[in-house]
């Protein structure tokens, strides 16, 4: 079935424990929010916290982020207990997903965080794993993004991103398939004095530089994608390249 939700004032969709799409077509227009939070609780029984999408079409415009797995241990858990908490990972095996994000990024200056605007695409807290389907993702913060472990299989994953990283992982990245376009225009203080990049791993191969699209400092552009023999290689070009590479994987 079909299923649209305008929503003005909160997030599109926010359940506790899952959410997980096996088919049919799920429209979100959040102007001022998040389109789907799934916030995890911590369980003696069986602790979730996941999104899992194995079929059908997902159509997100939000304000804030549009996917993401909101468990924070040192801020939403209630015992001290580690084994009953929720394990906020994301899985997408196939379907279509086409995600935009329209606020500015904002990051407070104090402990709470109340004033944080972080209009990410698809975030997991833990793992998020592509395994298949199609995903066009724009976002004005980071378009994919993992706070363990990202890893790309397969399906075919478009990501652009206006101000932030289009592809993110605040632990390991793994590209193992599939066809990966990722475009940021991120300015060059986004990246601090010294810092050095985490290692990819790529079909066995640990990938530690960038390439600079045109030599322009707030362009960057990564093309992964497998055919017969696996390779990664660079794109040369972001603005026409941009409409042409929507239209060559899938749009």
């Amino acid at each position: 079935g079909n299923l649209t939700l305008k929503v003005d004032t909160r997030d599109g969709l926010r359940p506790t424990q899952a959410f997980i799409m096996d088919g049919g077509r799920l429209t979100i227009d959040a102007p001022t929010g998040k389109g789907i939070k799934v916030s995890g609780k911590e369980s003696a029984v069986q602790p979730l916290g996941f999104v899992a999408v194995n079929d059908g079409h997902i159509t997100i415009r939000s304000h804030d982020k549009g996917i993401t797995t909101g468990w924070k241990p040192w801020k939403d858990a209630r015992t001290p207990d580690t084994n009953d908490d929720p394990d906020p990972r994301i899985t997408i095996n196939g379907g279509t997903i086409d995600i935009t994000t329209t606020g500015t990024p904002a990051r407070d200056t104090d402990d709470e965080g109340d004033n944080n605007l972080s209009p990410e695409g698809i975030e997991a807290k833990s793992v998020l794993h592509v395994r298949g389907g199609n995903l066009k993702v724009i976002t004005t913060d980071d378009s994919i993004s993992a706070g363990m472990h990202l890893e790309l299989s397969g399906g075919r994953t478009y990501a652009y991103s206006s101000h932030d990283d289009a592809v993110d992982s605040n632990g390991t990245l793994t590209i193992a398939g599939g066809v990966l376009v990722a475009i940021s225009h991120a300015p060059p203080s986004r990246r601090r004095a010294g810092q050095r990049l985490q290692p990819v791993r790529h079909h066995g191969r640990h990938l530690r530089r960038h390439r600079r699209v045109q030599q322009h400092p707030h362009r960057q552009c990564l093309h992964a994608e497998r055919h017969h023999h696996s390779h990664l290689r660079g794109s040369w070009s972001v603005d026409t390249a941009r409409r042409s590479w929507q239209r060559r994987l899938f749009l």
